[in-house]
């Protein structure tokens, strides 16, 4: 289920009802309308324009929001459909670069929040992966003496409704200070990594789709084509870094959803497709 908190009371209408996982959903929403290039409601951003999926070809989900939602869908070749399946691939442990001081030292204070426990990709690839990449940095700050230096955004961050995106927005900001450029690179370059295990693993020929509101509204508040460009760089650096499988990982195609409606239209096509409802209620 989401992290986000919600009531639903459905079963005092007289209605037939499915309930299914969100990002379940947003698969629905890629399978029956995403492959031709758009979704209804808005356009996608391919970060890798020259990329071709597979027709057919097996398709990885991955969103990062409250949490680090995936899925990924199969081709039935007899139905002429794509069919989600659900996953708990965002828990898989957080790989981390050995000879990176820095990385190392993150890991390390994340196992903080996770009780002594290994990380997993959802204690970066989250708001609150944000969050806590940001505090260790300002911690950096601190034992340095320079806690003056960042004291006003320990404190605008502290008043802030949703810190993750007050961190997010100020990184993209004219001349931002390092504590929020070097919070979002670790983020975007750990979201790239995550995107190329997801491919590798799904062999996803036929796509890596990326949705969840952080990649959603860093695109649709930026203003700067230089932050945008930013991201992409990043993210496809990463995606395209691993030691095997370049020859055909690097052909495909990693689209961002920036229709934040996405999981509703998936839920309309479960409940107009009755191959998808017979699915979900059987």
């Amino acid at each position: 289920m989401t992290n986000a908190s919600f009531s639903l009371d459905a079963f005092s209408m007289c209605m037939r009802t499915a309930l299914i996982n969100d990002y379940k959903a947003i698969a629905y929403a890629v399978a029956t309308s995403g492959l031709q290039g758009k979704l209804k409601s808005a356009p996608l951003r391919q970060l890798n324009s020259s990329a071709i999926a597979v027709d057919g070809g097996r398709i990885g989900i991955r969103g990062a929001g409250t949490g680090l939602g995936t899925a990924r869908l199969e081709y039935n070749k007899e139905k002429e459909l794509y069919f989600p399946l659900d996953s708990e691939g965002g828990h898989t442990f957080l790989p981390i670069d050995p000879s990176n001081e820095t990385e190392v030292e993150i890991a390390k204070e994340l196992m903080r929040y996770t009780n002594g426990r290994k990380p997993n990709y959802e204690d970066v690839l989250s708001g609150r992966g944000i969050e806590r990449i940001f505090d260790f940095f300002a911690y950096q700050y601190i034992k340095q003496g320079r806690a003056k230096e960042i004291s006003d955004f320990l404190e605008q961050k502290k008043k802030s409704e949703d810190k993750a995106e007050y961190i997010g927005e100020a990184a993209a900001g004219n001349n931002p200070h390092k504590i929020f450029s070097d919070t979002m690179d670790f983020f975007w370059k750990t979201y790239g990594r995550s995107l190329h295990d997801l491919a590798v693993h799904e062999n996803a020929r036929g796509g890596v789709w990326v949705a969840g509101g952080i990649i959603r509204k860093h695109y649709s508040k930026s203003r700067k084509k230089q932050y945008r460009d930013y991201i992409e760089n990043t993210i496809m650096e990463e995606f395209n870094s691993g030691k095997t499988h370049r020859d055909w990982v690097g052909q495909i195609p990693v689209n961002a959803i920036l229709d934040k409606r996405v999981g509703l239209e998936g839920c309309i096509q479960v409940a107009i497709n009755e191959e998808y409802m017979r699915r979900e209620t059987s």
